[in-house]
């Protein structure tokens, strides 16, 4: 069971399969970490950044390091892989409803029905990034209102 103060408490499906935005930063990655290790969740980890392709972690991990800043969610998703965790990453704007409905589609397409989603995009690309001002918020809002918006059908 899943709460949250002030909203409806919601039962997550054991096995069930689940779409996290945000999906990089360390509380989608420890959302992850959790939903597959205590549900043997299937998920779908929606990234807005450049973020290499599976194929390329153990490469990507060789030639850049620890400094790089892939290096720490890549380490984290190949702990959950060992593990027994099935996920995929999905490189998404989710202010783009092509791209979202396309990223929903290769979801569904690996991991069969959704059962969920779980929306902690912020519409940067790191946390820090764009800095602080009114622009920064309008981006940061962009990703959450509109992604939300644009999920609502899930």
């Amino acid at each position: 069971m899943f709460e949250m103060r002030g909203m409806e408490s919601v039962e997550l499906r054991e096995g069930g399969a689940y779409v996290i935005t945000g999906g990089l930063g360390a509380a989608c990655l420890r959302l992850a970490e959790d939903l597959t290790c205590s549900l043997h969740a299937r998920l779908a980890l929606v990234a807005g950044s450049a973020f290499p392709e599976r194929g390329e972690w153990e490469g990507w991990l060789a030639l850049r390091g620890a400094d790089d800043p892939f290096a720490g969610p890549i380490r984290h998703l190949l702990r959950v892989e060992e593990a027994g965790g099935k996920l995929i990453v999905l490189r998404v704007n989710l202010t783009g409803e092509s791209q979202l409905a396309a990223a929903l589609d290769r979801a569904t397409a690996r991991l069969g029905r959704l059962d969920g989603v779980f929306h902690l995009a912020d519409g940067t690309e790191e946390p820090a990034a764009g800095g602080c001002g009114l622009k920064a918020l309008e981006r940061i809002l962009a990703g959450r209102g509109l992604g939300l918006h644009l999920l609502q059908p899930v």
